[in-house]
């Protein structure tokens, strides 16, 4: 979920591929995509301006959506740079911090603004287990570490002889 100064809420639908926006005041969400662009949207990020939702699809990679028009861009990374598996994306500054639970290893990424640089954050830690959705609060990037879901089958029940899941938030940094 992103939500603007203004107070609009924008969440992403994985199952259904769809974003979908919460105006102020308003009683049902909106669906601001148009049906087929995304295939797994995950956790958005609204550009400095408010103008553009930065919206990673966990097969695609990472789209701008601007938000006037519904119109899509697909952006286009350096050639060393993977965007597949991107679980939430996030905002700081110009750059975009993300956790990546689709690559192996899992990982904290931060991207540059043009895609063109990244830097692992936190990778091939035993703590940080299955990583997934964060915040960011001034300049540390806060997520949860060692979900569990991998834990657990497609019914949501419990994996025969997996361990207890002990879940933490992690603290990472950002400047």
């Amino acid at each position: 979920m992103a939500i603007s100064r203004a107070g609009h809420i924008y969440v992403s639908e994985g199952n259904y591929g769809a974003i979908l926006r919460l105006r102020p005041g308003a009683r049902e969400l909106e669906r601001i995509d148009v049906p087929g662009e995304f295939a797994s949207p995950q956790t958005p990020a609204l550009s400095r301006d408010e103008n553009t939702l930065y919206v990673p699809d966990y097969v695609r990679g990472i789209a701008a959506l601007t938000l006037a028009t519904g119109y899509v861009t697909w952006l286009r990374p350096a050639d060393d740079i993977a965007l597949s598996g991107i679980d939430g994306l996030y905002r700081y500054r110009d750059s975009f911090p993300a956790v990546q639970n689709g690559t192996t290893p899992v990982r904290i990424m931060r991207f540059s603004a043009d895609l063109r640089k990244q830097q692992v954050l936190e990778a091939n830690t035993p703590e940080l287990g299955e990583p997934t959705h964060g915040t960011i609060v001034g300049d540390a990037f806060y997520l949860i570490a060692n979900s569990g879901w991998d834990a657990y089958d497609e019914q949501g029940k419990k994996k025969p002889g997996s361990k207890p899941v002990e879940s933490t938030v992690r603290k990472i940094l950002l400047q």
